[in-house]
């Protein structure tokens, strides 16, 4: 459901003390954010409107006041109407010149007062952005970053030149990952632990700081997940922030924080200060553009602009820099995984195997909730005899000669069959493996069915998979 009312208050649950602060919402049929409301300032109430593809037009508040956003057909940022953007590549918006090379990636920023260049491995991931800004009595700033083969972000050092010397410590800031949700920085050896909402989410719960005796903060966070306040155990507030509706820092105070900032941002990004971007996993995103500085490395999977967020940022998340979904959803997983090697790595993070559920194996099947794993796909059939129709599965009641009912459905996580951020599986050999060529879609056995659906294997025979689902599908 959505978050309509958020009430604070100090205390106990069983005697609470007065309410500390308030937050409300309100909604279009669309489930985007129309109008909010905070009781801890009388002044302080939002509004915004969207146009009917869901895209934010407007936005009225306290801080930075009126904002008002103009699109193109292709859901580009426009300073004009009637500009015309190139390969959806935004070259400039409100006083921001940006630079592309011929992977469609971001190599250079000019806000005015500081250019930035931007460097890219092999896998088109940023390995790299210096600053040259134009006051020269202002130091240079090099932030390098590392990356494990899954291609997450596992380390960042900055360092800052002034008139060619070293003007400061090099700093060096660790990441440790749960999956794909960041677990822990470590900064100056001490490590913050974030705790999430539920085991799906992106959402931060909480911040442990240190490990003997730790200080704990509480998120409280938009309906989107954007954190706007930290607490500690006895309610007060540590730090709070106002944020762009795309996200850009306008705002930020901070109390008795352990010394350590609050750089968690939209969901799943992570705000490198030194640079203004936010880290989002596969990619990187500009809060000045509200846009991925890397076009989408699954392409139109992803969507029809490679460089889009979302229509808008209010009520749409990319926790992966991958692919959107609804920030209402709290449950579902990001729609794809991506290894390092982008589209080549790629697949749904959803697959299906249908398996015979009158053999000996059924039961143990569905007790275990897992089994070897052999043809599977990633669409989810109704019944037996559509997955049958499908994969051209020989099937007679009671013939012992059937092959399978296919009415035992498994439904499983792919991220299992990622080995080094490679995906462990091939495109079978026609004619039940019998070859000669390759059928990646059913096409070999017509005489029992349409055929058409997109089949697999496991490179390694026998592999066993866990589900997260078992059913039995009507006839």
């Amino acid at each position: 459901g959505r978050l309509h009312r958020r009430d604070v208050f100090t205390g106990s649950a069983q005697r609470p003390a007065p309410r500390r602060w308030s937050r409300r919402w309100d909604y279009d049929y669309r489930n985007n954010p129309v109008r909010e409301e905070r009781d801890d300032d009388p002044f302080s109430c939002y509004h915004w409107q969207y146009d009917s593809a869901g895209r934010l037009l407007s936005q009225d508040g306290t801080l930075p006041g009126r904002e008002q956003w103009r699109w193109d057909a292709a859901g580009n940022p426009l300073d004009n109407i009637g500009e015309k953007i190139t390969h959806n590549r935004v070259t400039q918006l409100n006083g921001i010149r940006w630079r592309y090379d011929i992977h469609g990636r971001t190599v250079e920023k000019d806000d005015g007062q500081t250019r930035w260049h931007y460097r890219y491995d092999g896998e088109h991931r940023l390995t790299e952005v210096v600053s040259q800004p134009r006051d020269r009595n202002r130091p240079q700033v090099a932030v390098s970053f590392r990356y494990d083969p899954l291609g997450r972000r596992i380390s960042k050092t900055s360092r800052r030149t002034l008139a060619g010397q070293l003007h400061g410590k090099e700093v060096t800031t660790r990441f440790v990952w749960e999956g794909f949700r960041l677990l822990q920085e470590i900064r100056n050896e001490v490590p913050l632990t974030y705790v999430y909402t539920d085991q799906h989410s992106h959402e931060p719960l909480a911040r442990i700081d240190g490990v003997n005796a730790p200080d704990i903060f509480w998120f409280h966070n938009q309906p989107s997940g954007t954190p706007e306040r930290l607490t500690n155990a006895e309610g007060r507030v540590c730090w709070e922030a106002q944020n762009s509706a795309w996200g850009k820092l306008l705002n930020e105070r901070e109390v008795q924080l352990s010394g350590c900032a609050q750089n968690l941002r939209m969901q799943g990004q992570y705000l490198d200060r030194e640079t203004g971007l936010h880290y989002n996993l596969f990619r990187y995103y500009d809060p000045d553009c509200g846009r991925f500085t890397q076009q989408d490395p699954i392409g139109l999977a992803g969507g029809l602009n490679l460089y889009q967020y979302a229509p808008n940022p209010l009520g749409w998340v990319d926790p992966w820099g991958l692919s959107r979904s609804c920030s209402n959803d709290k449950s579902s997983r990001p729609d794809f995984y991506v290894g390092p090697a982008g589209p080549s790595a790629t697949m749904p993070s959803t697959a299906y195997r249908y398996m015979n559920s009158t053999d000996m194996y059924a039961a143990k099947t569905i007790n275990s909730k897992s089994a070897p794993l052999s043809y599977f796909g990633y669409t989810k059939y109704k019944a037996g005899h559509e997955a049958r129709d499908a994969y051209q599965i020989f099937y007679e009641n009671g013939n012992p000669k059937s092959w399978s009912d296919a009415r035992l459905l498994g439904e499983f996580n792919t991220l299992q069959l990622y080995k080094n951020g490679v995906p462990q599986v091939k495109v079978p050999l026609a004619n039940g493996g019998e070859g000669p060529g390759l059928e990646l879609f059913t096409s070999a056995y017509p005489q029992y069915g349409k055929g058409g659906a997109l089949q697999l294997l496991p490179i390694e025979k026998g592999t066993i998979i866990n589900f997260d689902n078992v059913t039995i599908l009507p006839e």
